[in-house]
C-alpha cells in the first residue's frame, strides 16, 4: 500500500478487479465467490486490488480493466462525466484510477483522469456556493469520496467569506496587556489585536 496510515488509500485497494488465474491456487481463501477453496487455473475471479496486484507481480494472475474503467465507460465519460453517479460508479474513482493507470501504463487514463474531474470540479464549486439555499443531500450522496472532501472544503470557504462580507469573522478588540497599561496611567493609541481564526494580529 502506497501509505498504510492513509485510510482513502487502504480503502481505494480494496476495490475489486477481475482477474484470470494462470496456475492452481489451492485454498486461496479471499475468495467469497468460491468459499476459500481450491481455485484453478483459467478462472476468472474479481480480487481485491492489494492482493490482485501481489499475485499479478508475480505471475499468478492476469489483471483485467475494472468496468469502471473500461473502453464503454471512457466513452460515457468523456461524453458526459458531469451526469454520472460516481459513488455508485466507484466510490473512490480517481484514487484507484491512478493506480490502476500505473499497473496497466495506460498513461491515457490519466489524462482522463485529469478531464473528468476539472469538468466535475466546476459543478462541485458551484454546488458548494449554492449549498446555504438548496438541499445538496442527494448531489454529495453521488460524489467520489475526494470530490465529498472537496464540496466540503468549498462550503466552508464560501461561508466563510459570506461571514467576512458581513463583519462576523473578524472583530476588533483591545488586548489585555495595553488595558493594563492604560489602567497604570500609560497613554496608548492605536494598538488593537486583529482577532480571527485563532490568530491574533496588533495593529499600532
Amino acid at each position: 500500500m502506497d501509505d498504510y496510515y492513509d485510510i482513502d488509500a487502504i480503502l481505494a485497494e480494496q476495490q475489486r478487479i477481475p482477474s484470470t488465474l494462470l496456475v492452481d491456487i489451492p485454498g486461496l481463501g479471499l475468495d467469497e465467490q468460491n468459499g476459500g477453496g481450491d481455485m484453478q487455473a483459467n478462472s476468472t475471479v474479481e480480487l481485491p486490488y492489494w492482493i490482485a496486484e501481489t499475485l499479478a507481480a508475480n505471475d499468478f494472475i492476469e489483471l483485467q480493466m475494472p468496468k469502471p474503467f473500461s473502453a464503454r465507460m471512457r466513452r460515457i465519460l468523456q461524453a458526459s462525466c458531469t451526469n454520472v453517479n460516481f459513488h455508485t460508479l466507484c466510490p473512490y474513482f480517481y484514487e484507484f484510477g491512478l493506480k490502476l493507470a500505473v499497473t496497466f501504463d495506460e498513461p491515457q487514463l490519466n489524462d482522463l483522469l485529469a478531464e473528468v474531474y476539472r469538468k466535475r470540479l466546476e459543478l462541485i464549486l458551484d454546488a458548494a456556493q449554492r449549498a446555504d439555499s438548496q438541499n445538496m443531500a442527494e448531489f454529495v450522496s453521488q460524489l467520489d469520496e475526494s470530490e465529498k472532501k472537496v464540496y466540503i472544503l468549498a462550503k466552508q470557504s464560501t461561508q466563510s467569506i459570506r461571514q467576512w462580507q458581513k463583519g462576523q469573522l473578524y472583530r476588533l478588540q483591545m488586548a489585555d496587556v495595553l488595558k493594563a497599561f492604560r489602567g497604570g496611567g500609560h497613554k496608548v493609541t492605536h494598538a488593537f489585536p486583529l482577532l480571527g481564526s485563532g490568530h491574533e494580529h496588533y495593529l499600532y
